[in-house]
């Protein structure tokens, strides 16, 4: 006598048969496929997702270098307008030649050709009233960044010593117009007196 499930198993029955085998390894097939196509949209997801991460990253690299580079410009022009106000704030008719190097070093375009059309008589008026200036208190401070271009506020207090007069002071306000060189330096092109 034998138990139900226990003995030989009946022929064409179990998995040694061959039906049962090929469908066995057509599943483990499939399985493998699937699973071999899961595994690669898994890589290529992360791999884009990689690739994304890697470009937000190196855009927020460039967009930082471009802060910077902008920091750097800022303070550039801002220093380049508060020096240049304060030579031309600072002159002695005793050596007038100085002030007429600092201010053509220091500028460009409109603004160096005015200079230089008007330095004649404002030598000569210089020189006869023995003139000595000296800057005071400068303030600076940035309205404008374009790419080849800035703005800078200046104010400027000066005190003033002519030939038989005492000193005085006096102040000037400007809006500075500056230009960018190939070199990285700016130069004054324009200065205005603000309308209020």
């Amino acid at each position: 006598m034998s138990m139900p499930g226990y003995g030989p198993p009946e022929p064409g029955r179990g998995l040694r048969s061959p039906v049962a085998v090929s469908w066995v390894s057509a599943v483990l097939g499939i399985v493998c496929v699937i699973a071999a196509i899961a595994m690669f949209l898994l890589y290529s997801g992360e791999h884009r997702a990689v690739q994304r991460a890697g470009s937000a990253e190196n855009q927020l690299r460039q967009d930082l270098s471009e802060a910077d580079r902008n920091a750097d410009r800022r303070a550039a022009a801002q220093r380049a307008a508060c020096d240049f106000a304060v030579s031309m704030a600072t002159y002695d008719y005793s050596d007038i030649e100085k002030y007429r190097v600092a201010m053509l070093d220091g500028s460009t375009g409109e603004w160096r050709q005015s200079f230089t059309q008007n330095w004649p008589s404002l030598r000569s008026v210089m020189t006869q009233t023995q003139s000595r200036s000296k800057a005071g208190e400068t303030h600076c401070g940035l309205s404008a960044l374009r790419a080849h271009d800035a703005e800078v506020l200046v104010y400027t207090t000066q005190v003033v010593t002519t030939a038989g007069s005492d000193s005085h002071a006096s102040s000037l306000s400007t809006v500075t117009h500056l230009d960018e060189q190939a070199d990285g330096r700016w130069l004054v092109s324009e200065m205005k007196v603000p309308t209020a």
